[in-house]
């Protein structure tokens, strides 16, 4: 009876203990600005700094670019609030560098999705991210079946819709 009191109080601690989200960076082709190796450090239970480096891939300077996370729970749900930052520096055509963010979570979060959603360069164009390629990313990296995408279409819709109203 003893063992199983013991147990059943350390289980709790354990799972919190290996509280270690996963992080992805999604990128897209179309936009010049990549990111690679992305870190959570440290892992703490309520929050992070993610690192990550970075490089312009294209032609153009970037004078600022705004990037969303996304993290969800081990039943594929949305946890709020969406984190996004928008970075005003320049980064050169070519150029490789690091920047770094501190994000809140949950204990439960499993996964942290992170992408460029907008970009704008030197010469005051804009552009923004592909939400279809967006949402078959995020669907391949949870797991998710052809018919739970749509509502995935419908968050990321949703905060497109009132990132653009900011």
């Amino acid at each position: 009876m003893k063992k199983l009191i013991v147990i059943t109080i350390f289980l709790p601690l354990i799972a919190l203990a290996n509280n270690n989200p996963d992080i992805r960076a999604i990128n897209q082709q179309e936009l010049p600005l990549h990111f690679v190796e992305p870190k959570i450090t440290p892992p703490g239970l309520t929050s992070g700094t993610v690192v990550v480096r970075w490089q312009n891939t294209g032609d153009k300077d970037i004078v600022a670019y705004q990037v969303e996370f996304l993290r969800y729970n081990p039943w594929n749900q949305i946890i709020e609030p969406i984190n996004t930052f928008t970075e005003i520096q320049t980064i050169e055509s070519k150029e490789n560098g690091k920047s770094q963010w501190t994000i809140n979570y949950s204990p439960n979060t499993w996964i942290t999705v992170f992408y460029i959603s907008k970009i704008r360069f030197a010469d005051d164009t804009i552009v923004t991210a592909k939400s279809d390629y967006i949402i078959s990313k995020i669907a391949k990296y949870l797991n998710i079946q052809s018919n739970d995408v749509k509502k995935f279409e419908k968050i990321l819709k949703t905060k497109q819709d009132s990132s653009a109203s900011q």
